[in-house]
């Protein structure tokens, strides 16, 4: 059984889980709309996989580092505009978009299971989730270990 999603839309396209209700003010303004069910959680995938393209392009690097025997942590690496080096933990995003078990704790990706590499899916399936049209999908990402 899947849980429905609740989120708020802000006219800029922003989408955000509403978690403690504090969302109503906003709508009471008119300047918000309450989605539910699949309009809110197509609205949060939308918010989602944009917020995770403005860090991670085709052929970008993924770097994910084993906390424990089940738990991933994923890193990207990237330039600011003005050239300033920043890494980012998109653990939790990634974890969402790619509907993925998060380890709140440890703040991880849970990944079961044995005899495959599961760091390279998780960057198989964040490459299928960001580029769903794209058949290489899958490649268009690097995965590198820390």
């Amino acid at each position: 059984m899947t849980k429905t999603a609740k989120a708020i839309v802000f006219p800029n396209g922003e989408a955000y889980i509403d978690e403690k209700g504090i969302w109503d003010s906003a709508v009471a303004r008119g300047s918000a709309v309450r989605l539910t069910g699949k309009a809110a959680t197509a609205a949060l995938h939308a918010h989602w996989r944009a917020e995770l393209l403005r860090d991670v392009s085709p052929g970008a690097d993924i770097y994910t580092r084993h906390i424990s025997e089940s738990s991933i942590v994923v890193y990207c690496i990237g330039l600011e505009p003005d050239g300033k080096p920043y890494i980012r933990n998109i653990t939790w995003t990634v974890a969402r978009l790619c509907g993925m078990r998060f380890n709140e704790r440890h703040h991880a990706i849970v990944k079961g299971g044995g005899g495959y590499d599961k760091s390279h899916q998780i960057v198989a399936d964040l490459g299928r989730c960001l580029w769903p049209d794209d058949k290489e999908a899958e490649r268009l990402l690097k995965e590198r270990t820390l």
